[in-house]
């Protein structure tokens, strides 16, 4: 019985690829473009042709890309 409510505590939601566009708001192209060239996270394959992503992955994968983009305020003196 345990497990189950340590399943319960766990929420992270899988997404299809229509649900993680709408987040990233591009195409399902882009999507799989940025899958195999901008490290994108693989997500988990349930079925010969479905694949899911953890919210989770999702959201840290668009952190790192900001991460990315911002300037170094370090070397700007402030």
């Amino acid at each position: 019985m345990q497990k189950t409510e340590e399943r319960r505590d766990y929420k992270d939601t899988l997404l299809t690829v229509d649900q993680v566009r709408k987040i990233l708001q591009c195409s399902r192209g882009a999507v799989y473009k940025w899958l195999n060239t901008a490290g994108f996270p693989q997500g988990v394959k349930i079925g010969p042709r479905i694949r899911r992503w953890p919210e989770s992955q999702v959201w840290d994968w668009i952190k790192s890309q900001e991460l990315k983009a911002k300037p170094n305020q370090e070397s700007r003196g402030g």
